[in-house]
């Protein structure tokens, strides 16, 4: 029976017994080359042998697996950078997306916050336009407070203040000046209040007039 071994050539004319089916995997792993060097060694039944050698890519069965490893390890590549691309892309999407979220959220807090900055307007507008009233009705009951002064309370003086003349002149004399200041005091207050009343009057008549209100929201109404 004729008995087959192979062995690699190696450095310094040294070889190693390898088997078909390594030889084969090393192939397509291109762990040789097809020109590395393969020695058969046959022996017959009578004890002789006889070598021969052949290059890697003239064994049949082999040679076809150095191209095969090749196509494979190439479309391996290829998948690889498929996948690294399609991951690189996922990615991407993802900061993409991250990113449209963080606008979303400052977008909402900017409107939040400019809501509640209209918010806040309005009640000051709101505590304004009170207030004004409120100094509005204080100057007319000043008005009407001294108006009523000098229609009711400075005859009255006046009366005691004749009647104090007559009895005691020196008296008399005090009670007048005293009458005088307080008449011009009351006056000048009344001409006080009247001028608060009447520009607080005139401001409004004038915003009407020209379309304006001075606590108006329409600048804010659209956010």
């Amino acid at each position: 029976m004729l008995e087959r071994k192979l062995y690699m050539a190696g450095l310094g004319g040294n070889r190693y017994e390898i088997s078909i089916e390594n030889l084969k995997k090393m192939a397509y792993d291109a762990k040789i080359k097809k020109t590395d060097l393969v020695i058969v060694v046959e022996t017959s039944d009578d004890g002789s042998a006889q070598e021969k050698t052949f290059r890697c890519d003239q064994i049949k069965g082999v040679a076809e697996l150095f191209d095969q490893g090749e196509r494979d390890r190439e479309a391996a590549r290829v998948q690889d950078e498929r996948e690294r691309e399609a991951a690189r892309e996922l990615k991407e999407q993802e900061k993409s997306q991250r990113r449209e979220e963080l606008l979303r959220e400052q977008e909402l807090r900017y409107r939040q916050k400019l809501a509640q900055n209209k918010l806040n307007i309005k009640e000051r507008r709101e505590q304004l336009k009170q207030e004004d009233r409120r100094q509005g009705r204080t100057a007319l009951k000043q008005v009407k407070k001294t108006i009523s002064h000098i229609v009711w309370f400075i005859p009255f003086l006046a009366f005691c203040s004749l009647s104090l003349w007559n009895i005691d002149s020196e008296v008399g004399i005090l009670a007048t000046i005293i009458l005088a200041l307080f008449c011009l005091y009351k006056h000048l207050m009344l001409l006080v209040y009247l001028t608060q009343y009447h520009a607080e009057t005139i401001k409004k008549a004038i915003l009407v007039a020209s379309g304006k209100d001075e606590y108006s929201d329409d600048e804010y109404d659209e956010i």
